[in-house]
């Protein structure tokens, strides 16, 4: 009788977690696309950094490149959002949610970035090259926002971890 009572109180914790394989599918699938996302906002960015260190650098810059660089990334982050609320995931994970939610909140800075940075090309292209004082100002801009992406990939990451404690159970 015992026995009976220790695998009755077993299954029903399996019931009350609910994990499934589908589940840990489900969640493997929103983290290799998480990665395959912020992998194409790193490499979209590229050349918008290239000519943007060019004008940071005092330098004169091709702001029409720059400009096209920006039209590149700035439908990105909320193309990858919908595309990424859309995935299946289980909702009664917490690990899954917790790292679902972070990646949402990156993706919701990405496009704050992208906001931002079309003020700056507009200085940029009014004033190229820059002068010192617009240099510091935009520099204390990207340092600022700098922190909050560190802060949101530091989440991300730790998120990550835990979801993958998860997969491993």
């Amino acid at each position: 009788m015992k026995s009976t009572g220790v695998l009755l109180l077993l299954i029903a914790c399996l019931l009350t977690v609910g994990c499934t394989s589908k589940d840990k599918q489900d969640a493997v699938n929103l983290d290799n696309r998480a990665v395959e996302i912020c992998a194409a906002l790193t490499s979209a960015g590229v050349p918008f950094a290239s000519h943007m260190n060019k004008w940071m650098d005092g330098e004169r810059t091709d702001v029409a490149a720059l400009k096209s660089a920006l039209a590149s990334i700035e439908p990105l982050p909320g193309k990858f959002r919908g595309e990424f609320e859309k995935l299946p995931y289980p909702e009664n994970q917490y690990a899954v949610t917790a790292y679902r939610t972070s990646m949402l909140n990156y993706l919701d800075g990405q496009q704050k970035l992208v906001e931002s940075l079309k003020v700056v090309v507009e200085k940029a292209a009014l004033h190229n090259p820059g002068d010192e004082a617009l240099r510091r100002e935009v520099a204390a801009e990207f340092r600022g926002f700098e922190a909050t992406q560190k802060k949101t990939l530091n989440d991300l990451n730790l998120k990550r971890e835990r979801l993958n404690s998860f997969l491993m159970e």
